[in-house]
């Protein structure tokens, strides 16, 4: 007498665990790398008005989380870089003086910035819930 098989994901580890989201085979590739280009577009918003002279470490934040994305297999650095852009935008949306930036759309750097990092902050947010999102499982049909 043989031993029964063992469940599907003992026998096959799961593929996608070993995959870097902006990676050719994974099936949320575009997601992944549109991640990225709302992280850098982010950062490009947040820098643009204040030169080389930041007045915080935004742009560098979320360089480093593109970066991060970019380059480390699985979830974890999107499980990261979602609600960290998700807490920005929403910081983005509540604080007066963001808002400002947006009202004057005549002050072009600061309105065009304010507009980028916004932009950037929702694809980021919502390219990352869709890496996250589990692949569905293809079924055949004859």
């Amino acid at each position: 007498m043989t031993a029964p098989p063992p469940p599907p994901d003992v026998a096959r580890p799961h593929r996608l665990r070993a995959l870097r989201p902006v990676a050719r085979g994974h099936p949320r590739r575009a997601a992944g790398i549109a991640t990225v280009a709302g992280l850098l577009a982010t950062a490009v918003g947040d820098a643009a008005p204040e030169g080389l002279h930041w007045d915080g470490p935004g742009p560098a934040i979320f360089a480093a989380l593109a970066l991060l994305v970019a380059i480390v297999p699985g979830r974890s650095a999107v499980v990261l870089a979602v609600p960290v852009s998700a807490t920005f935008l929403y910081g983005a949306l509540t604080v007066p003086a963001s808002l400002d930036r947006l009202a004057d759309p005549s002050a072009l750097l600061t309105f065009g910035s304010a507009v980028l990092q916004l932009l950037g902050l929702v694809v980021a947010v919502a390219a990352g819930i869709v890496v996250l999102c589990p692949a569905r499982a293809r079924t055949r049909t004859a």
